[in-house]
């Protein structure tokens, strides 16, 4: 069964106070203006791609549209950015693409996995859509690890009844810790370049199922 779009909304109300990787990286947190305007709907036919994110996404940006060309590359990715305001902002999107690129969670408690399990089969649900998430590096919070939320994530990429893709990114870094900066938190400059490349393979892998 497809979750109507109105399930988004309710998503706000599952999500905790954000307090995550970017707050303990000594970055500046909260709401930042989008890097590129999500206002205008795709046009029919159109290969589009609504990217909604914090900074790792933010860093990814120029990357990931250049590994895309031909396609409508949408940004929405201020530094900071919790699930529960990524959500928001999708469920307030009146045309959004059929697929969706999502780099949240990084800065969420680690341990609020009620508000990932559902923001992730909302957007995973919707008629004729597909959606890309990623898994999640950062230091411990509060002496917990993300370990829980990726294996969240993987169990539902496994779902047949979801149209999820999923970017294991933090297997990636398993293999090559180089795509890390020091902050352990962020992309290095080559980890930015393979973190775009392995969300343009999703992106395209939900693009041959629609």
């Amino acid at each position: 069964m497809r979750a109507p779009q109105a399930l988004l909304v309710a998503l706000v109300a599952l999500t905790a106070p954000a307090c995550g990787a970017d707050e303990q990286a000594g970055l500046p947190t909260g709401v930042g203006e989008p890097a590129v305007s999500i206002a205008d709907p795709p046009r029919a036919g159109e290969r589009a791609v609504l990217v909604v994110g914090d900074s790792l996404a933010e860093g990814m940006a120029a990357a990931l549209r250049a590994a895309l060309p031909g396609w409508r590359v949408r940004i929405d990715a201020p530094t900071g950015r919790a699930l529960a305001e990524g959500m928001r902002l999708l469920a307030a999107e009146a045309a959004p693409p059929a697929i969706l690129a999502i780099s949240l969670f990084t800065n969420d408690h680690p341990l609020n996995t009620r508000a990932l399990r559902a923001a992730v089969r909302a957007s995973a649900t919707r008629p004729g859509g597909c959606s890309v998430w990623a898994t999640i590096v950062a230091p411990l919070f509060e002496g917990v690890s993300y370990d829980a939320a990726n294996s969240l994530l993987r169990r539902l990429a496994r779902d047949p009844e979801l149209e999820l893709e999923l970017v294991d990114w933090a297997r990636a870094v398993a293999r090559t810790p180089s795509l890390m900066s020091s902050d352990e938190v962020h992309a290095s400059p080559a980890g930015y370049r393979a973190r775009a490349l392995m969300y343009a393979a999703a992106i395209r892998a939900c693009a041959r199922g629609r």
